[in-house]
């Protein structure tokens, strides 16, 4: 943000970094749930199978509960980074270069998300909370790119 002088108001400029969080579904909630019953089940069986297979299941639902505590989009400038928590690689996608965005819409699994396509073939999926915001961001410093230019 830039401070004006004259009147001390804050004007938006391209340098305002803007997050994004990720939206929470049933089926995100779901899946977490029903894989801790299944652990809870292998680890009160006190074989070494059972362990090994609970122990693992405990794991995988560590790192799929930090993805969807954890996963937010940040704009930065002409940059879209995508984090999907700790464990995961940052996905760093330029504005200037998103081609399209469609939204997908699958009734059946209760799952809805943003497909962008960017650069030569690449695509991402977002789920942001609020989506209508998200695009109007997009379509925003894509227009601010453009005027640079």
């Amino acid at each position: 943000m830039v401070l004006c002088s004259l009147n001390r108001t804050f004007v938006p400029n391209m340098s305002t970094n803007r997050t994004f969080q990720h939206r929470v579904t049933i089926v995100g909630v779901a899946v977490p749930i029903i894989m801790a019953v299944m652990a809870l089940y292998f680890l009160l069986h006190r074989t070494a199978i059972h362990l090994i297979i609970g122990f693992g299941l405990v794991a995988v639902i560590i790192m799929m509960l930090e993805r969807l505590l954890h996963t937010n989009y940040l704009f930065e400038g002409d940059m879209l980074t995508i984090s999907r928590g700790r464990f995961m690689k940052r996905e760093q996608v330029p504005v200037k270069d998103i081609t399209r965005i469609s939204p997908i819409r699958r009734q059946w699994l209760l799952i809805d998300y943003l497909l962008i396509e960017y650069g030569a073939g690449h695509e991402a999926e977002v789920q942001p909370v609020n989506e209508e915001a998200f695009l109007q961001e997009i379509k925003k410093r894509q227009d601010d790119h453009e005027e640079r230019s």
